[in-house]
């Protein structure tokens, strides 16, 4: 497996957020801020990135959580109105297993490496990141590719917390050291307040602008994507006038 460079952040608000680094590199400022303070920080970045490039950066960040959150709340939806608080959490726990064929990509002819994530217990924001890392090591790509994990958010939900982290891929070059273009991974864990703690919490991830749910071990992760992603985007941007 190739040993691939990464950059993280992480913040432990409540709401969407990100650190901003001070090295002064553009390059390191792409990799290490929100969108809106590398638009401000980096003039070369504004080339690049104009403000409706940024809006739909922005568009497929709550997408992605929006998509979550309905698969998971759908679970609940469905339940009976007379089952008590509990029973109704440990009911929508089997609906949420019972739905995911529908719903999640699995892969029925690829052997999928997965890792041990956590348990409910042990999960803290930095242990939550660290095992992306650990994940994206399963991942196969080239060595060309540099990413960063950023978490963005921590919900608060009746039966559950909810973590999301964006993984944000780029392939810079020695002649375009500023990537034209990224690609994000959207990671949620589900964090259960009514499981036992010892059980594991539950992951989910998605590709922008991409509607398929994934879940660790049940799909293979494709190179293809990444590149579709920032492919697209090259278009958009090239069809901007500045």
């Amino acid at each position: 497996m190739p040993d691939n460079k990464t950059t993280s952040s992480s913040s432990s608000s409540s709401s969407s957020s990100s650190n901003t680094s001070n090295s002064g590199s553009c390059v390191e400022v792409i990799r290490n801020t929100s969108l809106n303070e590398q638009h401000s920080a980096c003039p070369k970045f504004c080339i690049l990135f104009d403000k409706e490039t940024l809006k739909m950066e922005d568009m497929y960040m709550d997408e992605a959580k929006q998509m979550i959150n309905g698969f998971i709340d759908l679970a609940f939806r469905r339940l009976e109105t007379s089952m008590s608080d509990r029973e109704k959490s440990f009911e929508s726990l089997k609906q949420l297993r019972m739905s995911r064929e529908h719903t999640i990509h699995k892969e029925d002819t690829y052997a999928v490496e997965n890792i041990e994530w956590l348990t409910i217990d042990e999960f803290t924001v930095e242990k939550g990141e660290q095992k992306i890392h650990e994940f994206i090591k399963t991942w196969q790509f080239e060595n060309s590719w540099l990413y960063c994990v950023d978490f963005l958010s921590e919900e608060e939900h009746e039966f559950d917390k909810r973590y999301m982290y964006r993984v944000r891929w780029s392939i810079p070059t020695r002649r375009k050291p500023i990537p034209r273009a990224t690609a994000s991974v959207y990671f949620t864990y589900v964090v259960s307040k009514i499981r036992p703690r010892s059980n594991p919490v539950e992951v989910f991830y998605i590709f922008e602008t991409n509607r398929l749910i994934h879940k660790p071990g049940l799909s293979r992760f494709r190179e293809m994507w990444l590149k579709d992603i920032i492919e697209s985007k090259v278009k958009l941007i090239n069809r901007v006038t500045f």
